[in-house]
């Protein structure tokens, strides 16, 4: 039953069936089981860079802080390990897409 609702994720990713499932904007905080069974098929480790814990064992994080106006849309969730999430919070950094699918840090300080 989880591969069959891994690869139903996977395939809600890749053609845009279902995509609307994947995306609550500010009617959400949380993930969702489905956001993160998606997330998982696409992010497998922690998003920081060089980073290889396992994705199960990370917690889920807004790229633009839902307290700042972030949405819980699938391309807005990213994996981070516990260390990694702590870190990006204390020090204000932020987790930038990179243009490849990945992720990068923006070192800028995070909007007040």
């Amino acid at each position: 039953a989880q591969m069959t609702a891994r690869a139903d994720c996977y395939a809600a990713i890749r053609d845009g069936t279902n995509i609307a499932n994947l995306r609550f904007g500010r009617n959400r905080r949380f993930a969702t089981f489905l956001q993160r069974l998606a997330l998982q098929v696409v992010q497998p480790t922690c998003q920081y860079p060089g980073c290889s814990t396992s994705a199960d064992r990370c917690d889920i994080h807004h790229a633009i802080e839902y307290e700042h106006g972030g949405l819980t849309n699938i391309e807005n969730l990213a994996h981070l390990c516990r260390p990694h999430h702590r870190h990006l919070h204390l020090t204000k950094q932020r987790l930038a897409p990179d243009g490849t699918g990945g992720w990068t840090i923006n070192t800028e300080q995070a909007a007040a």
